[in-house]
């Protein structure tokens, strides 16, 4: 994430309990970058054994969608 968005390259960033406004992606273009998070996911900086449960919340559907946009580039919107 933080490498494409260094090279200004089409990047869509996961997040679960970190805070991305924390840990970016830094320095991308709002055109070349998606953030997608699902709001359950509180911010929390804890150690955990298995993924939260708010990161798994975000479908396929959204990330593939949030990829195409980006590659057409935001152009126009995909319909699910």
């Amino acid at each position: 994430m933080h490498l494409a968005a260094a090279l200004e390259r089409p990047v869509v960033g996961l997040f679960g309990p970190t805070d991305p406004a924390r840990t970016g992606p830094f320095g991308a273009d709002e055109s070349k970058a998606r953030v997608l998070r699902h709001e359950s996911s509180g911010t929390d900086h804890s150690r955990r054994v298995g993924t939260e449960a708010g990161l798994l919340q975000i479908t396929v559907g959204e990330v593939a969608e949030a990829a195409l946009e980006l590659l057409r580039g935001g152009q126009d919107k995909v319909d699910a």
